[in-house]
């Protein structure tokens, strides 16, 4: 995304963002971590709590008996109750 400073507007774009402009004005760079060993034991802790909340939050839905919709690789996916999954858009991270 980039902010078009004559409009105000924000807009997709396909550079990668290299820098972040803070609250106080100040840029900061932007690192891409692709392997998960690259990353901080903080960020494999907030993702590993961020994904154990995620299945807690879908069983309680299905216990409920209401499908649950969620990212399955690149498709998503609807999770009924009973256990069938329907795929509602196939390659939808690309």
């Amino acid at each position: 995304m980039r902010d078009d400073e004559s409009t105000g507007e924000t807009t997709m774009t396909e550079e990668r963002i290299t820098h972040i402009k803070m609250a106080d004005g100040t840029l900061a760079p932007v690192e891409y971590l692709t392997e998960e060993s690259q990353q901080p034991e903080y960020v494999r802790k907030l993702a590993r709590s961020a994904r154990e909340a995620s299945r807690a939050a879908i069983r309680r839905l299905l216990d409920k008996g209401i499908p649950a919709v969620f990212v399955k690789g690149k498709d998503l996916i609807r999770l009924y109750p009973d256990g069938h999954e329907e795929v509602i858009k196939e390659n939808l991270i690309p």
